[in-house]
């Protein structure tokens, strides 16, 4: 997420609703409590398209949308409105007019780590994101370095974590499909996207795809769509 600006005003679930598409900055919400959301660095902001643009690609035709930032999660155990950088929701209630605004059911959701905001991902906000019944895995990126931490709920409400470093970085994503991510370094450019290849074997449920995404890296990704 990006860099926070505290508030401390009190408004009920409904008035913040009412008001947030008439601000003019985005707020997250906790309770009674807003919370204005200043703008994002440039890597940021590119590490997040980058992996936005890797998992809409893969999951085309499956039924899972994928969300970018303007896209808030409804926490109800918190009472609690949230913007994550980035989400997969695979729900079909998820698509409903009434969810228009808000998607309850994500089943990924990924932050990109800022200085200011980094202990809140890792602390109240991912408490918060726990109780979502629906969320499989929480993927956090460090965008100054090449570093990832994934938790992944097994056997009901416990937590995995696992870390990933180096440039060589290789991350399992189980909860939308099984996919393999390597990043490598690319001093060269930081806009370009570019597919490589597309490789599509035995049916359209079951496709490697490598995808060359620069900005932040390369990203090389074998990906499978749930059965």
């Amino acid at each position: 997420m990006g860099q926070a600006l505290q508030q401390t005003t009190y408004v009920t679930p409904e008035e913040y609703l009412e008001g947030e598409p008439l601000a003019d900055t985005k707020s997250e919400y906790v309770d009674g409590e807003i919370e204005a959301m200043a703008g994002a660095s440039d890597r940021h902001v590119t590490i997040s398209l980058n992996a936005a643009l890797l998992l809409k690609q893969h999951l085309r035709g499956s039924g899972c949308n994928t969300y970018i930032s303007d896209m808030k999660v409804r926490v109800e155990a918190d009472n609690a409105f949230y913007y994550p950088d980035v989400m997969v929701s695979c729900d079909p209630e998820d698509q409903q007019p009434e969810q228009d605004y808000a998607k309850r059911h994500p089943r990924l959701i990924i932050e990109v780590l800022s200085p200011s905001t980094a202990d809140k991902d890792r602390g109240s906000k991912f408490a918060s994101y726990r109780k979502l019944p629906s969320l499989e895995e929480y993927l956090l990126i460090d965008q100054a370095d090449y570093y990832m931490e994934l938790f992944r709920r097994q056997n009901g409400n416990e937590w995995v974590l696992m870390t990933r470093s180096g440039v060589e970085t290789v991350i399992e994503l189980h909860s939308i499909f099984h996919q393999v991510c390597r990043f490598l370094p690319d001093p060269e450019s930081l806009s370009d996207i570019n597919v490589i290849s597309h490789d599509s074997r035995t049916s359209s449920a079951n496709e490697i795809i490598t995808i060359n995404i620069i900005g932040l890296s390369h990203v090389s990704c074998v990906g499978m769509y749930p059965a």
